[in-house]
């Protein structure tokens, strides 16, 4: 594995200090501070739904039991003009307005701006998924059945935003970031599999029990799992892992887990005392564990093992570096909607209103009106309005993609950029669904696998927007 001294050079650390401006972006930096003035408060608060919740695995089956509990997490970075604010949610998905609601009330608690505030769900599927707009069409079209509840989000939301609060008087100076890096095996594949006649398809799913497809190779991954620390002088105080694959083993059941990713950080946690360690997902819509995840009793508990070594290999590699800057940035990009029929206002309102359709399809129907009706506000031009974000730490980036963005952005993304350190984290706003390449768009992963709302130009628009915000 190459060492971290290898990716972030003396070059990157001197451009990571000047300020840049990206032309056409909504940018905001924190301005320069030296180390001593950097600060960082960190948090973590229970967030596990009570029995009966709905949750995304089963078809919204509503929660029957709790495997082990549902974390919010992250850290807050204080020094120069506004606070920067990282977290990390142990559920499936945010969505329009509850995905902004989210930022709205931590960038309150942080006593910060919304842009400032970098969130991601983790995607466990075992977990709660919340649109409280699609909630509302699917109530007022007279479905009984809920698939979120939103007085749990807003408890939990307030929690976080509780937590975030009392963190901040907790705060420690924030003086050197340490990066690392740890090859990951036995746990990513891509959902691309070919058929017998050698044409492609996405069946390898999280959970395979099909030994044809585990057999076929990997796939287009990113082995990597990155480590980011933030340390006040000698003393570690959070660590970031970001790895890139859907964080399910067996799931489905209707039991609340963190999964394994969850478990490989809490065991990680209990070995590194009060250091607060966050897991995030990379950009994985197109990555699972179906290669080596055939549904088995014992699956979890390998893939927990094998995500922990990589972890604590990455923790062994880091080298330190001193931080003397903070920096925030985003921007707004416009993901087309995927004009499609079945898409358009007036269907998506018909399937909604069947009462005679399954209840996943008239939930997805909700998921589709919602997004149309969140992003129409204001006048706004059509089409997903999502944020590309990035927090510049001294000589690293992390950059917050928006869904389930193919795990092929991030590595064009780090291609772009041989010689800097980019952490990649997926899943923040969600509602576009599946955001697949434009190479998978062209065989044909949208119709086989619906859940995607956008089109085709998505990856240049993703890729493009986020390699410009982190070269500004």
């Amino acid at each position: 594995m190459p060492r971290t001294r290898s990716v972030v050079t003396r070059r990157h650390v001197l451009q990571s200090l000047a300020l840049g401006a990206a032309g056409g972006f909504t940018t905001s930096a924190l301005g320069r501070s030296r180390a001593p003035s950097l600060r960082c408060a960190v948090f973590q608060v229970d967030v596990t739904p009570p029995l009966g919740h709905p949750t995304i695995g089963g078809g919204w089956r509503p929660a029957t039991g709790i495997d082990d509990p549902l974390s919010a997490l992250g850290f807050v970075l204080l020094g120069g003009d506004r606070p920067m604010v990282f977290a990390c949610l142990d559920w499936c998905e945010l969505r329009n307005e509850t995905y902004l609601a989210w930022r709205e009330v931590l960038a309150e608690a942080a006593e910060t701006t919304v842009d400032r505030v970098v969130l991601s769900c983790v995607h466990q599927h075992d977990a709660p998924y919340v649109d409280v707009g699609a909630q509302r069409i699917l109530e007022a079209a007279g479905s009984r059945r809920a698939f979120c509840d939103p007085w749990f989000d807003r408890l939990a939301r307030e929690r976080t935003a509780e937590a975030v609060r009392r963190a901040l008087p907790t705060a420690r100076p924030l003086t050197h970031v340490g990066l690392g890096q740890a090859r990951v095996d036995g746990i990513a594949s891509n959902r691309r599999v070919l058929k017998p006649d050698g044409t492609p398809y996405f069946g390898r799913y999280s959970a395979c029990a099909d030994p044809k497809l585990r057999a076929q190779p990997e796939g287009e991954i990113d082995p990597q799992l990155k480590s980011l620390t933030l340390f006040d002088g000698d003393r570690p105080l959070a660590t970031l892992h970001s790895y890139a694959v859907h964080p399910m083993s067996p799931y489905g059941r209707g039991v609340i887990s963190g999964d394994f990713v969850a478990l490989a950080r809490a065991r990680r946690q209990r070995a590194t005392g009060d250091q607060l360690k966050v897991y995030a997902t990379g950009c994985s819509g197109d990555v699972t564990a179906g290669k080596f995840n055939d549904g088995g009793r014992d699956v979890r508990a390998k893939l927990t093992d094998a995500l922990h070594d990589a972890m604590v290999r990455s923790d062994q590699s880091i080298e330190r570096f001193a931080v003397d800057r903070l920096e925030a940035r985003a921007a707004e990009i416009v993901l087309p909607f995927w004009n499609t029929p079945s898409l358009q206002p007036d269907a998506l309102q018909k399937r909604v209103a069947d009462e005679k359709a399954a209840f996943g399809g008239r939930v997805d129907a909700a998921l589709g009106l919602s997004s149309w009706k969140f992003n129409e506000r204001d006048g706004r031009s059509v089409g997903h309005h999502v944020l590309l974000q990035s927090l510049r730490i001294g000589s690293a980036d992390v950059a917050l993609f928006p869904a389930e963005s193919f795990v092929g952005f991030q590595l064009a993304v780090q291609r772009s950029r041989p010689e800097a350190f980019t952490l990649s984290v997926g899943f923040g706003e969600c509602a576009p669904g599946y955001i697949p390449t434009k190479q998978a768009v062209a065989e044909g992963f949208r119709e086989e696998h619906g859940y995607c709302w956008v089109d085709e130009t998505a990856e240049e628009r993703i890729v493009g927007g986020m390699t410009k915000l982190l070269d500004g």
